[in-house]
């Protein structure tokens, strides 16, 4: 499994907990890069992630919910890279948490479905997911830890683009709360789109569920660290297009386990051919 360098040598004594921080933008940072940390560390930024939701207004309209954050680079990344010929300041950073009517174990449905159309937004018109590790030892919570590459197609009206993504996650147990999940992604490239004048640049993410409150309800949280190069959209319309994505995906993920999809109007049992 792609995890980064795990800081668990012990020479003398106890090994310090790092502290996670409060603050959102650094806190996001933190969870990117201590992803594969102990079990404790993650949690300790989880913990913290769930006291700030919890004083948000979730049921507000994206545009109030969404916020900025820095660009990751360097030693937040854990080992990944920046692709080739792909500047990291060009990242357009969004963050949008919300909240959704399921518990978080039936999260476990998404997260486990190869087929992530009408889960992810609509500009994904295919997505098949591949499991490389045991994702029913995951769902058993025997395992701990889920490895995914996913292959992708994005169309939307001024572009079309092909590529992989790969996703990490972890169950991570928070004392007297319960189990929460977080993901993390990346591309390991520069996808160039079928016009040769497109490309998805760089995609970096954090993907939290954590218990909420009341009994049932999950804590979505989903921070992107992204850039494309797409005539016509600049940073400020594709911050739009990001935070009204992940939103969207939301609700898409929401109708799917309702088993009542609605608002996505992709076909979900599209093949790869048909858009080749």
């Amino acid at each position: 499994m792609r995890f980064g360098l795990l800081l668990a040598l012990l020479t003398t004594g106890c090994t310090k907990i790092p502290e996670a921080p409060e603050e959102l933008s650094e806190l996001s940072l933190y969870l990117f890069r201590e992803f594969a940390q102990d079990e404790e560390v993650v949690a300790s930024g989880l913990m913290n992630l769930r006291d700030w939701m919890l004083e948000q207004d979730l049921t507000s309209d994206v545009d109030e919910r969404a916020v900025t954050l820095p660009v990751i680079k360097g030693a937040n990344l854990d080992g990944y890279k920046i692709p080739d010929g792909v500047d990291a300041d060009a990242q357009v950073p969004i963050a949008v948490p919300g909240l959704s009517p399921h518990g978080v174990s039936k999260h476990l449905d998404t997260i486990l479905e190869p087929n992530q159309v009408c889960i992810e937004s609509g500009t994904t018109k295919f997505a098949k997911r591949k499991f490389l590790t045991d994702k029913q030892c995951f769902r058993s919570g025997e395992c701990t830890e889920l490895s995914t590459l996913t292959e992708v197609f994005k169309q939307n009206p001024l572009a079309k683009v092909w590529y992989d993504m790969y996703k990490d996650y972890r169950a991570i147990e928070l004392d007297d709360i319960g189990t929460a999940y977080i993901g993390r992604t990346w591309l390991e490239e520069q996808f160039v789109g079928e016009n040769g004048t497109t490309s998805w640049d760089q995609t970096f993410s954090v993907d939290v569920f954590l218990p909420a409150e009341k009994a049932g309800e999950t804590l979505r949280y989903f921070a992107m660290w992204s850039s494309i190069s797409v005539p016509l959209i600049n940073d400020t319309s594709y911050a739009g297009l990001v935070r009204d994505g992940i939103d969207e995906a939301y609700t898409f993920s929401d109708e799917f386990l309702d088993g009542n999809i609605q608002s996505c109007t992709n076909d979900r049992s599209a093949s790869r051919s048909d858009f080749e």
